[in-house]
């Protein structure tokens, strides 16, 4: 069995996650229930493994391809790059919890798979690590936050920007 909260694994009868020390009872019946359908059908959805750190854009998340651990537990942020008057048409990288989430081009909308809990949104591109972070909550109650990115020009250097937004206004 593995920890909804980190991944670890554990005993079948664990009560508690031996490296997070959170509660194995109250999360274990949300393992079993079906996701809800939130991406539409035909996008692709990033993953980012918990257990060997592979990044892929799939079809469907409940199992990493290249290894097949099983997802954790968790919701999407829907993140949305805005186009640049600049012509800034290089990629943007993802960065979520400090960890990389692969890229996003000028004017795309991606779908990123994160485990329940509360995360950090960051962008960079280049050498430019200057990013005003959001961060975002996902809980079974609140499967979905949405974000949108875009580059704010500067005197002497460009800083990127990720605000929350409403979901129903950033395009799928």
């Amino acid at each position: 069995m593995l920890c909804p909260h980190c991944g670890t694994n554990l005993p079948d009868n664990a009560a508690f996650c031996t490296n997070c020390g959170n509660s194995i009872v109250a999360a274990q019946p949300m393992m079993n229930q079906a996701p809800i359908q939130i991406v539409p059908t035909g996008k692709n959805i990033r993953y980012r493994c918990h257990a060997c750190k592979n990044v892929a854009d799939v079809q469907t998340d409940t199992a990493c391809p290249k290894c097949g651990a099983p997802a954790l537990p968790g919701g999407y942020i829907k993140m949305y790059r805005m186009g640049s008057a600049y012509g800034v048409a290089m990629p943007f990288g993802i960065y979520i919890d400090n960890e990389p989430c692969g890229y996003i081009g000028n004017k795309q909308t991606c779908w990123v798979r994160v485990p329940f809990g509360t995360h950090r949104v960051h962008i960079a591109a280049a050498a430019n690590r200057r990013c005003e972070d959001v961060m975002v909550t996902i809980a079974p109650e609140h499967p979905l936050e949405a974000v949108k990115v875009y580059m704010k020009p500067g005197f002497w250097t460009n800083k990127f920007v990720v605000v929350s937004a409403n979901p129903a206004e950033v395009p799928d």
